[in-house]
């Protein structure tokens, strides 16, 4: 059956990056569920897909300026924490993949050593539209899970990817075709549409090919791909 992704937990259920969103994408029977790397102001893990914290908490400020407490001080959403990387690892570990998209530089060496101390190298992809930050990925591990993450298709960077060993290519829905997801599946690497948001929306994913689809509303995605499967 086609994969379905939990895009930031459950963004358009819950709040986004939180772990109530991430234990909801569980709940569901999602296949796997995506969260955003960032570094605190001392080095620390934080899952945040925004620069600032602005838009999904109630305070203001750059991640990077903001130390770890400062930063867990926070409410993401009904009361929830922003949550640490080791926190969404030991949430999803034996029970869900999860997709961990690299926001920043400074990210990959401290989120592969904190997949490592689990023993998840298997179930965890590491994830970015910065080719750069999964190369440094790459160079800590062959046996590491990457995707690359585009808005549109850009088969130019095939040969790159491929030397990376990339295991998935993730597109915008509305930029993908069925002749880019082909080339893609040639490949061997899964063919992901981001983010479909309706049902009408998902089904034109699933019409192109694609082998797994990531949602802010997973629980419909699910119903599209089980109605159709």
């Amino acid at each position: 059956m086609i994969e379905v992704v939990g895009h930031r937990g459950a963004a358009g259920i819950l709040p986004e990056n939180t772990i109530p969103g991430f234990e909801h994408a569980i709940a569901l029977g999602c296949g796997a569920t995506e969260c955003d790397l960032r570094l605190s102001a001392d080095g620390q893990l934080i899952i945040c897909h925004d620069a600032t914290v602005d838009r999904t908490t109630n305070g203001s400020g750059a991640v990077l300026e903001m130390t770890f407490d400062q930063l867990r001080a926070l409410d993401a959403g009904g009361g929830a924490p922003l949550p640490t990387y080791d926190e969404v690892l030991a949430t999803c570990a034996g029970r869900i993949i999860l997709l961990s998209e690299m926001k920043a530089a400074g990210t990959p060496a401290p989120a592969v050593a904190a997949v490592r101390a689990r023993g998840l190298e298997a179930s965890v992809y590491f994830t970015s539209f910065q080719l750069d930050l999964l190369e440094e990925v790459r160079a800590l591990g062959d046996d590491l899970l990457l995707a690359a993450i585009y808005s549109a298709p850009v088969p130019e960077d095939f040969d790159r990817l491929a030397a990376m060993r990339v295991s998935a290519v993730d597109v915008h829905w509305r930029n993908l075709t069925p002749e880019f997801v082909q080339q893609v599946r040639a490949r061997g690497w899964t063919a992901r549409g981001w983010n479909p948001n309706t049902a009408e929306d998902v089904r034109t994913t699933l019409d192109l090919g694609v082998t797994s689809v990531s949602s802010d509303y997973p629980d419909l995605a699910l119903e599209v791909v089980r109605a159709g499967a």
